[in-house]
């Protein structure tokens, strides 16, 4: 997003509206993201992968395996 006046609504708008459920889904139960390793991803695949394995890993209570 580009926070220049007028840059970025034009393609993808100012704001992005959050279901009440997921709003409240992630203000009460935040995953923790290491921004270093954000930051040293360069596709959103990779970001993707990144943030849904650490949403995974952090909401274990059991070993399970992944497929």
């Amino acid at each position: 997003m580009d926070p220049r006046p007028g840059k970025a609504e034009a393609v993808w708008g100012s704001h992005v509206r959050l279901s009440d459920r997921f709003f409240r889904e992630a203000t009460e139960a935040p995953v923790p993201l290491d921004l270093r390793v954000l930051r040293a991803l360069r596709s959103p695949f990779e970001i993707d992968i990144y943030i849904w394995l650490t949403w995974r890993f952090f909401r274990l209570r059991q070993p399970v395996t992944i497929p």
